[in-house]
Order: C-alpha cells, then structure tokens, then sequence
C-alpha cells in the first residue's frame, strides 16, 4: 500500500476521533462558558481547598507547614501554574473557573492517550471504542469539569501506561527501550503527587515487569519513580519533612471511614451509576472475557498492564475505609480501555453469523458482547437513563458561594479574615481564610481539624508507623467533636471579622460551639444553607 492510500485508509477513523473529542469537549464546557455562568454550577469543597492550597503557594506560604494540606506536590505545582496566569491575592472568581478549564484540558487529554493506548494494544477500532466510552462517561465528565485531582491523575497516568506499552515489544537490552522504561517511571510518580492512588499505576507497571521476568526493566521503572518523586518533593523534604509525610501519607491512613463504608455496597453503587452504565458493563465484560478466553494467548499478554491497573485500582476501591462516587472516575480510564478490548480481533474466535454478510458476517467473541450490551441499553432504557442522569447533572447549580462570596468583597475590606468551613467562598471573594493565629489559615477545615484531633502532629513517625499497624480505628463525628479542634475553631473565630455557618460547620461543630461563634455574631447574609455572619 502507497503512503497515500495509507493516509486515506485512515482519515476516517481520524475523523471519528476528532468527533469524538469535540463531544466530550462539550459536554465538559457546556454552562461553564461565560465565566459567570461557570461560577453558578455546582461548586465542590475540595475545589476551593485546592485552589486555595495552591493560592497561597503562590504568595509565599508554604503547604504542610504553615497551613495543612493533603494534596501532593505535584498537584499543588500544576495549579498553582494555572492560578499565576491570573493572579490575584487570596484567589477570585477568573482563578478558580481557569483551573476549572484546565481540568477540563487534563480529561480531553486523556481521552487522546486512551486512544493512543488503545490503538497501540488492538488498533483503531480498539483506540476509538475507548475514548468514545471514556469520553461520554457522566462520572468522568461530572469530575472533569471540576477543580479535582483525578483529572491530571488520569492524565499522567495514561500517560505512563502508553509510555510502557511503547517499550513492551523492545529487546531486554534496547537503549530506546530502556529510556522509555524510565519515563514511564517518571510519569506514573508525577500521577502519584497529583493524587496518592497513582501509586497503583507504577506498581501494576512493575507488576506486569517481574512477571515477564524483565528486572531490569522493573529496576528502571523504580527508578525512574524514585527519582521523580524525589525531585517534586526535595522543597517540601528540605523544609518541612515531618509534617508533609504526615499530612499527606499518615493522615490518610488513620482518618475516620466515611461515604460508602461496606464493600458490597461500593460494587452495587458502580455498577449502578446511571451515567456510567455502558463503561462499567463493557469494561468488566472485557476484563471478564480476557481472563476466561484470551489471557493464555500470547496476543494478550500485553493487556496484562490494563488489568493489572483495573485489578488495583479495584482492590484499592473496595478495600479502602472511606468511599465517594468521585473515586469511580479513576477506574473509568482502565474499564474504557478494556471495553475497548471487546473489539480487538486479535484477542478473540470469531463467531459466523447466519445470514449476516460483509464484516459482519465474523464477528469477533468480544464484538458480539458488546453488541449485546449495546443492544441491552438500548432496548432497557440505559441509553434514555444516561442521557436523563447526565442533563440532570449539568443543569446542578450552587449560587450560595458567589452570593456570599460577592458581599464580602463590596462590603469588608482586603484585610478582613473569614472563618470558612469551605474557601470557596473566601477564594471566590479574594479574602483571607481565618486562622488560630495570625500567620495560619484554616483552609481545610474537614481534613485539619481530624488531623488535630486524631493527634497526628505530635506523634513522631516511628510511632505512626507503630499505631498503623495496630490498626487504630475512630468515628467521624465524634472525632470532629473533641475538644482540641473545637477550641482550635474558637481561636480561629477570635481572629475573624466575619464567619460562615453552613452545612458543613453544623456538622464539624460540637452544637456549644457553634453556639459561642453565634451568640458573638449576627447574621447579614442568608443564602441558601449558609449564613454569613459579622462579628460586632
């Protein structure tokens, strides 16, 4: 076949996946464009603590130790690489919707190396199938369109997972092969401090090493972790070892179980997602088919890497304490790709088809499950259901933070400490979070105030490592409730010139204490569940 003839051949499937991507592109941006318009769709409280763990980054202050903080470095450096471009003291409403965007870049970027992995593994028809499922995932794009972690997680991750399938045919001693080796080491470090799950995809990659029995490669995918994770962390293990290990690593180890706690329960919740229907069914489905069918073929040895990254992040899932629906999306990338895989022909028997002509006529085993899953959403409303769930999902709006957020900037000054339970609104109001002293801030205030109370701070890491291994075990709320982070919340309080009481601090707040912050402040503002309140 001439050069020419080659390019046609593929000019469709590139169309298709241009297609593919400006459909996904729209659903993220959609109502997020104007930035007015953007600010009004539903907010989360961790994209205010993100944006405002990087924001004050960027004026000097440094995470772990002097604010807590649990988001990695690598997280923290690419927002606050976005937030630069808009700089404004204490965040603003351009900031955060720009951070927004760039989530939505991370998930159009992954949509393009799911495609390039898919390719890579079983061709175009593999490589589209998998960006079109992960591109139309409600869950995904519900994430996407948020300031979150799991975006550029996704992102770098896949990133690692193609780096490595591109060394997967090279010779043992191949230079080119080798560099690729540590690449991809050094990216899956990079998603490991964008969210700590990313751990899961250096280790499915050394996995799938050792079982190929290639230790060199092993040894050069560590290091290329090592030494990536070393550099992204050298500022924080200069300045403030302890308290970046403890805050990022231990804490997570011993706060409270919360959402979803029982395993049997987090299944049922994913395989019921309305708006991820198809991607669960045709991801398990591929991952199903490959370990009864295809897996003893050596045509299919090299989506080992897949389901080994499925099969961790899984595990990690179901086994963890704590569950959120937003923790699904950083399985949606492995489970697109594997349902992907029902239409690699290289993995499975065909199937003759009577009366059935042209391509057709012999369609692979995978090809007719998910013509059949396809079929079945269809015919049982899946289709109308996803399309019902993910038009609800668009359409959710939070006008509390912008309405709180623009009194405070017409009426107090620059100057002016809030005491906020969740800095969306001082970030949207470019306003100082209040803190227990003068030159701290209480950013994070779910996270802080168990880290205070679960008395993490004042235990060295031997110990740490000694009451992990005792398996020590608390309840959420009343952990929230001791006395240490409510006097904690009382001297923040001292410091403010206004307080927000909503939801979340009547839940965080042993109900005394939030009758103190409430006989010493009067409300000016109601909006929705939160009441802003000014100090006399």
């Amino acid at each position: 076949m001439t050069g020419a003839l080659h390019d046609t051949a593929r000019f469709p499937p590139v169309l298709i996946l241009i297609l593919i991507i400006a459909l996904a592109a729209f659903l993220r941006l959609h109502s997020l464009l104007p930035i007015e318009r953007g600010l009004q769709f539903l907010q989360d409280y961790d994209e205010g603590v993100w944006d405002s763990t990087a924001q004050l980054m960027l004026q000097g202050y440094v995470p772990y130790r002097d604010f807590f903080a649990t988001l990695p470095p690598a997280g923290i450096y690419l927002l606050a690489a976005v937030l630069r471009l808009v700089n404004v003291p204490w965040g603003n409403g351009v900031g955060f919707m720009a951070t927004r965007y760039a989530s939505v870049a991370y998930g159009l970027g992954t949509i393009a190396v799911v495609f390039l992995i898919g390719r890579k593994l079983g061709g175009w028809p593999t490589g589209l199938l998998a960006a079109a499922l992960l591109g139309v995932d409600g869950m995904v794009i519900g994430m996407d369109r948020r300031v979150m972690l799991e975006p550029p997680l996704n992102l770098f991750s896949a990133l690692a997972v193609l780096t490595y399938c591109s060394a997967w045919e090279r010779a043992r001693a191949d230079r080119q092969g080798q560099r690729l080796a540590v690449l991809a080491g050094f990216l899956s470090a990079i998603a490991a401090l964008s969210k700590t799950p990313g751990l899961l995809v250096a280790l499915a990659l050394l996995t799938v090493s050792l079982l190929r029995r290639r230790f060199r490669e092993a040894a050069l995918i560590a290091a290329g972790f090592g030494v990536s994770w070393t550099l992204l962390s050298t500022y924080f293990l200069i300045h403030c070892p302890g308290d970046f290990l403890k805050q990022v690593y231990f804490f997570q180890l011993f706060r409270p179980a919360d959402g979803i706690t029982r395993w049997s329960a987090r299944l049922y919740d994913i395989w019921h997602y309305a708006s991820a229907w198809h991607t669960v069914r045709a991801g398990f489905a591929g991952a199903l088919l490959l370990a009864l069918v295809a897996l003893w073929r050596s045509e299919a040895r090299r989506w080992l890497v897949i389901l080994a990254w499925t099969g961790y992040t899984l595990a990690l899932i179901l086994l963890n304490k704590s569950y959120w629906p937003q923790y699904y999306v950083q399985l949606a990338v492995p489970l697109s790709l594997l349902g992907g895989g029902l239409v690699d022909r290289g993995l499975w028997p065909e199937w003759s088809l009577a009366g059935a002509t042209g391509r057709l006529r012999n369609l692979p085993l995978g090809g007719v499950v998910f013509v059949a899953i396809l079929l079945t959403g269809l015919i049982g409303g899946a289709v109308a259901s996803q399309y019902t769930e993910m038009k609800s999902m668009l359409a959710q709006t939070s006008p509390a933070y912008t309405e709180v957020a623009d009194y405070l900037r017409h009426n107090s000054t620059t100057a002016d400490r809030i005491l906020v339970f969740e800095p969306n609104y001082t970030f949207l109001a470019s306003r100082p979070p209040a803190g227990a002293q003068e030159a701290r801030f209480l950013v994070d205030s779910y996270g802080e105030m168990l880290y205070t109370n679960l008395g993490i701070e004042e235990r060295s890491l031997p110990e740490l490592v000694t009451a992990v291994m005792s398996r020590e075990e608390s309840e959420l709320q009343h952990t929230f409730w001791r006395e240490p982070a409510q006097q904690q919340v009382l001297a923040a309080f001292e410091q403010a010139q206004y307080v927000v009481v909503d939801g979340r601090a009547r839940y965080q707040l042993r109900p005394e204490t939030l009758a103190a912050i409430q006989a010493l402040s009067a409300e000016v503002l109601a909006a929705g569940p939160a009441s802003l309140r000014a100090r006399p």
